[in-house]
This record gives structure tokens, sequence and C-alpha cells, in this order.
């Protein structure tokens, strides 16, 4: 949370830059992005990657269809619901032991 909590402070169009400049991926993801997953013991998925997670523990949490949408940034939900979201392996489970 620090780390995010630093560059919301920083002004500018983007999150991350570097001297107020656009980085480019492969600097961000060698320098940056893998780094922090290694640090925080986390296997390193792409940052796509994330963006499926984040959006399957909001619809885990029950976080409004619409909220979801907003914070991933999609026009439409049906993009976000089809490809973002996945079931929790436990929730299946369940729903099968009811029959």
């Amino acid at each position: 949370m620090p780390y995010i909590t630093y560059w919301l402070t920083l002004s500018g169009s983007r999150l991350i830059t570097r001297d107020g400049q656009a980085i480019r991926v492969d600097y961000y993801r060698k320098y940056l992005y893998y780094p922090t997953l290694d640090k925080a013991g986390v296997r390193r998925l792409t940052p796509h990657s994330t963006r499926h997670t984040f959006a399957t523990l909001l619809s885990n949490a029950k976080v409004p269809t619409k909220d979801i949408q907003e914070l991933i940034g999609h026009s439409d939900y049906a993009t976000t619901a089809n490809t973002y979201t996945h079931p929790d392996l436990e929730v299946l489970r369940n729903a099968i032991e009811k029959i």
C-alpha cells in the first residue's frame, strides 16, 4: 500500500512515471513490477493477469457490478463479467453439493 500511495501523491496523467515522463513497459516489468511481486512473495503474474484477479476478488466480495466495471475501466460490464471474473472453486463446489 505505501508503494501505491507514493505514486498516487505525484501529479500527472499516469500512475507511474520516471521524472514525470512515461516509462517503457519493459522497464516497468523488469525494475518495478516483478521486484515488487518478489518482495511481497507473490508469484509472477503478468500485470494483465492481475486485472482478472482483481475483478474476481471484487465479484466474490459482492461488489456491485457497475463498480467493478468502473474500477476495471470497461465501457460494457459484459466484458468484465465474461472475460475478467472467474468463479471461486469453493463457490462452484457448494453449488454442486446443493443437488
